[in-house]
């Protein structure tokens, strides 16, 4: 007989199925609407996960409250804890997770990344908007972005945290790198985003979720921001580096309140996103137009 289980980790749930398990009940952010949702990851109804008489309910050390996992345990439900922070951590964590449940972890035993399948850059990573919230070193987050090459900002001084939205920020990234959750960053953010740097939109759920899906999720991501960073020019190639020069002498402007800069191939002046919002557009196609999404 297959084990009970209720899983309060959308990834865990994802992957729970993917092996042919599926739990008795999960969360309605596992975006599974055949199973039974029995609350949020930050508010289950342990009532009912009680009711339910579960083997085991599986929980993450982060993505969920430990009063709620306590108060589970106080009901003799057995927890188990998973706390992945980086893709190394994946294999040796799911593996005793599914023996447990009778069942064989495959193990993908990810490689290094080769030098030519990187993204070498720095990405500030919102995460929330109002107040505005970052991902910072330390989480699965960044350690995913680390292997394709990509540095996160620290900013955030920790794994998630409040930073100050400014134009010509201390520490200006290469690119914004947006995820479409836990908030649901579009294309109707991006001129409000790259008010900090040139900005790409990348899937949460490749992101962020841990599981059976992260080898395929990495090549997915990877391809993504390739394919998003081509209109700006690679790191490596005349136009990126044209690119990256213009943006940072923006940002150097913008953190000296200068009203532009001369750019350094043409020798024109070209003013800051902030002196032209001080004007009407004047529909010329300006470098750092304000008004138009880029």
């Amino acid at each position: 007989m297959k084990p009970r289980v209720v899983s309060l980790v959308p990834s865990v749930t994802e992957t729970l199925l993917a092996y042919g398990l599926a739990p008795v009940a999960c969360t309605r952010f596992c975006l599974q609407p055949t199973l039974e949702a029995v609350g949020g990851t930050k508010d289950p109804n342990i009532e009912r996960i009680v009711e339910l008489r579960p083997d085991l309910v599986i929980v993450d050390t982060e993505e969920n409250r430990r009063e709620d996992a306590e108060a589970l345990q106080a009901q003799g439900i057995a927890v188990h804890p998973l706390s992945i922070r980086s893709i190394a951590q994946v294999d040796d964590h799911f593996e005793p997770l599914l023996a447990r449940l009778g069942l064989t972890w495959i193990r993908s035993d990810l490689a290094p990344a080769e030098q030519d399948q990187r993204v070498p850059a720095t990405c500030l990573v919102p995460i929330w908007r109002n107040p505005w919230m970052a991902l910072g070193r330390g989480t699965y987050g960044a350690s995913v972005l680390e292997y394709l090459g990509v540095q996160v900002t620290d900013w955030s001084r920790g794994p998630y945290a409040s930073f100050e939205f400014t134009e010509g920020a201390v520490e200006a990234p290469d690119y914004v790198l947006a995820p479409d959750e836990p908030y649901p960053f579009s294309n109707r953010h991006r001129a409000e985003l790259q008010r900090i740097a040139p900005t790409v939109f990348v899937d949460g759920q490749d992101l962020f979720w841990f599981g059976v899906r992260t080898p395929a999720a990495i090549e997915r991501l990877r391809h993504s921001i390739s394919t998003q960073l081509t209109k700006y020019g690679t790191l490596d190639s005349p136009l990126g580096r044209d690119f990256l020069t213009n943006h940072r002498d923006h940002q150097a402007a913008l953190q000296r309140g200068d009203v532009g800069y001369l750019d350094r191939k043409t020798g024109l002046f070209v003013q800051t996103a902030r002196t032209l919002a001080a004007r009407p557009c004047c529909g010329n196609g300006c470098r750092h137009c304000p008004f138009l999404e880029r």
